[in-house]
């Protein structure tokens, strides 16, 4: 929530079921 995708890498990290994170590379837009 509030996080924007920088550097996109499908289905790299799940972290739980429907919460599928791309990747690390994301940063909070201020």
């Amino acid at each position: 929530c509030g996080y924007k995708e920088v550097g996109r890498v499908p289905d790299a990290i799940r972290v739980a079921p429907g919460d599928d994170r791309d990747d690390i590379i994301m940063l909070l837009p201020l």
